[in-house]
């Protein structure tokens, strides 16, 4: 379910679709066709057969493909067949290189690459910055034949324009033109090419319909290290992830409930710490830290990590695995996905083990099945801020009770699977079903075992402890609570658990309010229905 994309233009476009700049965009766009480094007067000019010599042959492959499709112009061949649904265009090349004009209806880029191409030795060139008039006389009705093809070729396909320009900066203070000197390199004026490209992206949103896509708007560094070297286009990499976010949602790739995801399709948005966000629904999030430590255990000690973190737990993600310096989080409701244990079982969005009686501990002559329901504790120290969801939320407490009760007991475990070291099984801001779904998984395994409310017993301690004794009020059950935690007023003042504003801070009441409604007399049961 891509997007299929095509691009016209420079690095700047074409860098966002390449995995090692932005490992995930497959994950959204299926990219059928590049145009690279060709100025918008040589791509709508008529083609011409190529002649080659030993220079072209000498040329590499890739820029002899360049070349050839500077010629052949087949690009709009091939998108007319491919029919995109969005169509990326950015201006570099035409405030870069301008043109060889071989005729008044055969224009070539004036790309230093095609230098030793015999056919355009010696012919005219052009270009935005000495023949401004004249070039743009000429690029406005290049650029009028191009919405016009698109529009009778391609009316489905959107053209997205990308606004973007040169810099000059690195993040360590030093600059492009210093190091190009120091290099070797002649300096390119990027003022007054800025300003020119400023003149071509007004002239397009004022007089066609594209959408937008603006990166001129953050100020981003050059990146000395750059997949393809040091160069006025060539960013870190916040950049491109920055582009890429922007792009999904520009594209609006959304399922029936409005979400970046489907079942199946792991859809992936990368997140850098200290750089602006937008939180898009994807499956999956993860967040660049570039250290051995994941988000929940920076989260205690750095702000901005921790106030990225409970964004992220308000949109419904939990941590599940770190590494490389990246934490990666999953949509809850998508979690099934990731477990590779066959002894749970799943109740909507509740997660629970069923352990049956055997050996000694069971007695087929007896019929009477009773419940333990263990709602599980805080993890040990050693794994309190692990990255796996199940040492935080699913420690198996109490391994072994079986031996240390009576025949004929299943023994069931409730997951406290939200947020980022469980909600004490209560619920939340992001997960406001958490108790209707606790309390089915309970009264579906009593269901198909035949088991009375009588003969059930809710057990658990801490965070367990508040499990039980909550539903234990709710639903009338037996229990046994032990240092219940009722109130995270002392949680809270530093967040320990993460759950500030994300949960109700005291269920005393609602304990009390449950326990009052509760008693073996039916007219009691009917007085407190109505009452509520």
């Amino acid at each position: 379910m891509t997007i299929k994309i095509a691009t016209i233009g420079s690095c700047i476009t074409r860098d966002n679709f390449n995995t090692k700049i932005n490992p995930n965009y497959k994950k959204f766009f299926n990219v059928i066709a590049h145009q690279n480094q060709t100025t918008m007067l040589s791509l709508m000019s008529e083609k011409m057969s190529l002649s080659v010599n030993n220079d072209f042959l000498n040329k590499s492959p890739y820029i002899q493909t360049m070349i050839y499709k500077e010629y052949s112009k087949e690009f709009l061949t091939i998108i007319t067949k491919e029919k995109p649904d969005f169509l990326l265009l950015d201006f570099d090349p035409d405030i870069k290189f301008g043109i060889k004009k071989i005729s008044n209806t055969h224009f070539i880029s004036n790309n230093p690459n095609y230098e030793d191409i015999h056919s355009s030795n010696g012919v005219e060139t052009l270009n935005i910055v000495e023949n401004y008039e004249e070039y743009m006389k000429l690029w406005k009705k290049s650029i009028d034949e191009f919405f016009n093809f698109m529009k009778n070729e391609i009316p489905s396909c959107k053209v997205i324009l990308v606004k973007a320009r040169f810099s000059n900066e690195f993040s360590d203070g030093s600059t492009l033109n210093e190091y190009r000197v120091k290099n070797g390199f002649s300096i390119q004026d990027i003022e007054v090419m800025n300003s020119k490209w400023d003149k071509l992206d007004s002239y397009v949103c004022n007089n066609y319909d594209v959408l937008e896509l603006d990166m001129t708007s953050k100020k981003y560094y050059l990146d000395k290290n750059h997949l393809w070297g040091a160069y006025y286009l060539h960013y870190e990499l916040q950049f491109y992830n920055d582009f890429l976010n922007k792009l999904i949602k520009i594209t609006n790739i959304k399922d029936s409930e409005g979400l970046f995801l489907k079942d199946g399709e792991k859809t992936v948005q990368r997140l850098y710490v200290g750089y602006d966000y937008e939180i898009l629904n994807t499956k999956i999030v993860e967040v660049v830290l570039n250290t051995s430590e994941n988000i929940i255990e920076l989260a205690r000690k750095n702000t901005d990590i921790y106030n990225l973190y409970k964004i992220l737990l308000l949109n419904d993600y939990i941590l599940y695995y770190h590494n490389d310096g990246t934490s990666k989080l999953y949509k809850r409701s998508y979690i099934k996905e990731l477990w590779k244990r066959k002894d749970l079982h799943q109740y909507n969005n509740n997660f629970y083990t069923l352990d049956a009686p055997k050996d000694k501990k069971l007695n087929s002559a007896d019929e009477n099945i009773k419940l333990l329901v263990i709602f599980t504790c805080m993890p040990p120290m050693d794994v309190y801020d692990n990255y796996l969801m199940t040492n935080r939320m699913f420690p198996k407490f109490f391994d072994g009770i079986e031996r240390s009760i009576v025949k004929n007991v299943y023994i069931m475990r409730i997951m406290d699977l939200n947020c980022s070291h469980g909600s004490h099984y209560i619920n939340t801001v992001n997960n406001p079903n958490f108790e209707n779904d606790i309390i089915g998984s309970i009264k579906s395994v009593q269901s198909k075992l035949n088991i009375k409310n009588d003969d059930v017993v809710l057990y658990g301690a801490s965070k367990g402890g508040t499990g039980s004794l909550y539903y234990a009020s709710k639903l009338d059950y037996k229990c046994l609570a032990v240092d219940p935690i009722i109130s995270l007023e002392e949680y809270n003042l530093k967040d320990e658990h993460f759950l500030k504003d994300l949960r109700k801070e005291d269920i005393t009441e609602d304990i009390n309010n449950y326990l009052s409604c509760q008693s073996n007399s039916e007219n009691k049961r009917k007085e407190c229905k109505n009452n509520k």
